[in-house]
């Protein structure tokens, strides 16, 4: 296992060069008889596979960064308190579409993985991790995508839940911890659930849209219907998601 860190694009191309990424990764291990894999949880004993989202926001007049602020005491702006107030609304309703398969709920509650709804200045422990080193290095790192997401429904789920934050003003509570914050959910049956029920991100994403992705994670979860020994679950998981 590998971390590959990206260089920061505009836009829909930050999308694209992570599926140009992995898809030369799957390639080039091809071409040599190896298999890549981008598992969330392939062995038990490991460390899951994430796919984290760093962006930042900025000024379409100015090019400059709207999350930062240079006179608030931890550099955050006003609007990035209200993006990330947005995001916490809506973690567990994005819970779904970052951890798309059954086998990414064994990555979530994990050492080193996001396990509650919270943020944090530095804290590899938020589902929210947030960077505050001056105007060209102050950004949001969206720590719930596992290895197995689609980067342009995470880009889109994540930029909805922060555009209701600012639209409508939302009060970002303070930086919390993981045992202060609320549980993500823990399988993706009830992150399906939460995701139908939050119409506010349902608007936003569009009701087509989710209705097309619910109904293909249910065929999944039929799949595993029946299955209680955690071995053979694990060993379909390995059949299906490797």
């Amino acid at each position: 296992m590998f971390e590959a860190v990206m260089k920061p694009q505009y836009g829909i191309e930050g999308a694209d060069s992570t599926v140009k990424l992995k898809q030369g990764l799957l390639e080039m291990a091809d071409l040599n008889g190896l298999m890549a894999t981008f598992m969330s949880k392939l062995d038990l004993e490991e460390t899951g596979c994430g796919a984290h989202y760093n962006f930042s926001l900025l000024s379409k007049d100015t090019g400059e960064n709207t999350f930062y602020d240079q006179m608030a005491s931890d550099g955050l702006s006003t609007t990035a308190k209200q993006w990330i107030a947005g995001i916490l609304k809506h973690s567990k309703a994005l819970t779904a579409l970052t951890s798309p398969t059954i086998n990414c709920y064994r990555r979530l509650h994990q050492p080193w993985s996001p396990g509650s709804i919270f943020w944090g200045i530095e804290d590899r422990e938020a589902s929210l991790r947030v960077k505050n080193h001056g105007p060209s290095a102050t950004y949001l790192e969206n720590r719930m995508p596992s290895g197995r997401s689609n980067p342009y429904i995470v880009m889109a789920a994540t930029i909805a839940a922060g555009l209701d934050g600012v639209k409508n003003k939302l009060v970002c509570p303070p930086a919390a911890s993981l045992k202060e914050g609320k549980a993500l959910p823990y399988t993706l049956d009830e992150a399906l659930k939460d995701l139908e029920a939050d119409t506010d991100l349902v608007k936003a994403l569009g009701e087509e849209f989710v209705s097309w992705f619910v109904k293909c994670k249910e065929l999944d979860l039929k799949r595993f219907a029946g299955l209680v020994d955690d071995m053979e679950r694990m060993a379909l998981e390995k059949k299906i998601y490797f």
